[in-house]
């Protein structure tokens, strides 16, 4: 196997395809653990910063994001090192990536701390090689599991919300 790191493209070019999947998944390892320092980086900055809404903007001028991009990487974070440890440690490991995390942490924002850790426990080793939708679908079904009554309120409410917009727009075009 080559260094990763050392790699140029014309060393890329060389592979036969074996090499290049299997460069191409020592990559993606790389890529998710690197997030997994990225969110303990971010969590530690909002807890020397005391969790005011500033870091979202510091983490954006840092990071090139926008606001909300930031505030979005901020929340996740704190959820991951503080609510789901087990996912975090499937990114340590290479094993999930930061948007698939950040799934779960959609799933399980409404639900409280204990029962957030209960679906990362019962989720945990079930997401490897499974793509950012179908761990969605585990974790609502875990969610679903651990707060049937919640799930089925939120859901009613959700329901009730629902609707189609027409919205005009310049030149004769239209979003529906």
């Amino acid at each position: 196997m080559y260094d990763l790191f050392s790699l140029c493209n014309d060393d890329i070019a060389r592979m036969s395809d074996h090499a290049t999947v299997e460069t191409m998944t020592v990559a993606q390892k790389a890529i998710c653990r690197a997030q997994a320092i990225q969110v303990h980086a971010i969590a530690r900055l909002g807890r020397i910063r005391g969790h005011t809404r500033w870091v979202a903007d510091e983490v954006a001028l840092e990071l090139s994001v926008s606001r909300q991009a930031a505030t979005s990487l901020v929340d996740v974070a704190e959820t991951l090192t503080t609510r789901l440890p087990r996912l975090l440690a499937a990114m340590e490991n290479g094993e999930i990536d930061l948007r698939t995390a950040s799934k779960v942490c959609d799933v399980t924002a409404t639900l409280s701390d204990e029962q957030a850790r209960e679906v990362d426990e019962k989720i945990s080793g079930r997401l490897t090689g499974k793509d950012s939708e179908k761990v969605r679908r585990i974790a609502r079904d875990a969610v679903c599991a651990i707060d049937p009554d919640g799930y089925a309120q939120r859901a009613r409410r959700r329901r009730k919300d629902r609707r189609v917009e027409l919205v005009h727009a310049d030149e004769g075009m239209a979003s529906l």
